[in-house]
This record gives C-alpha cells, sequence and structure tokens, in this order.
C-alpha cells in the first residue's frame, strides 16, 4: 500500500473552482452596479424630458421629480458603499506570510482555497445586500413612473 494521500492533486482543482466562482461573483456585483447607475440615469433622463415639454403641470412634476431623483441617488450611494465592503484576493500580506512561512505548495494551495472559500461566503453577504438596494431603488422607480404617467394623463 502506498501512503501517498489520493487527493493530492485535488488542491489546485480546487483552487482553480474557487477562484472561477469568486470572479462570477465579481462579474455579478459588477452587472448590479451597473444596473443601479442605468435605473437611475433612465428616471432622469426621464426628468430631464419632463422639465423640456410643454405639459401645464409640468412644472410642479419637476419638483416632485427632483425629490426623486435625489432618492434614487441616495439608493445608488447606499449600494456603492455595500458594494465597496467587497473582499477581494489574498491581501499582499498574507501571500508573504506564505513565503516567509516557508510552506510546501500543497499547504500554500490549502491555505487559499481556505481563504477564497471564507471571501466567496463574506462576499455572498456582501452581495445580497448591494441586490437588495438595487431591488427597493427599482420599485421606488417604477412606482414613480407610473405615478408620473398618471399625473400627466
Amino acid at each position: 500500500m502506498s501512503d501517498k494521500n489520493p487527493n493530492a492533486g485535488a488542491a489546485p482543482l480546487v483552487l482553480d473552482e474557487f477562484r472561477g466562482r469568486c470572479n462570477s461573483q465579481y462579474d455579478s456585483l459588477k452587472s448590479w452596479r451597473q444596473k443601479s447607475r442605468i435605473i437611475l440615469g433612465a428616471v432622469m433622463s426621464l426628468g430631464a424630458l419632463l422639465a423640456v415639454a410643454d405639459v401645464p403641470s409640468a412644472e410642479e412634476l419637476v419638483g416632485e421629480f427632483l425629490f426623486l431623483g435625489l432618492l434614487l441617488v441616495a439608493f445608488v450611494i447606499i449600494a456603492e458603499l455595500f458594494a465597496n465592503r467587497w473582499d477581494s484576493d489574498p491581501d499582499l500580506g498574507t501571500l508573504v506570510e506564505f513565503v516567509t512561512d516557508d510552506l510546501s505548495a500543497r499547504d500554500v494551495e490549502i491555505e487559499l482555497v481556505t481563504k477564497l472559500a471564507s471571501q466567496y461566503q463574506y462576499n455572498k453577504k456582501v452581495l445580497e445586500r448591494v441586490k437588495l438596494t438595487v431591488a427597493f431603488e427599482l420599485v421606488v422607480a417604477t412606482g414613480s413612473v407610473f405615478w408620473l404617467l398618471t399625473q400627466l394623463f
């Protein structure tokens, strides 16, 4: 019988899998941040069109739309604050420790997998907060646009 661990070659595969998942998770974060900005831009564009429209009630609605715009800006800022809590890649200090502690390549892979697993779970919570904030932003924006349409017609 061999004393060699049959799973010894699994660490690089697991590390690659975690890297892929973390990259996918980060791409999702970027997408949600972009959606937040697009919602704000779309509603503010509608407000700008309303401001130049020749509608009798447009002046009153522009003031209310300005308030809505500020509310949506607040949602974008909140989403950005959550997104800034994102934990990315092992920090340089950790990588230096791997070298200075004279760890084997396998031990480094195990440490990296452990670190990425922890980051993934933490970032999952951050991403959920960003998604929830953008969802509220979308609800407020959609409701406001429907309200606006009822005021105009």
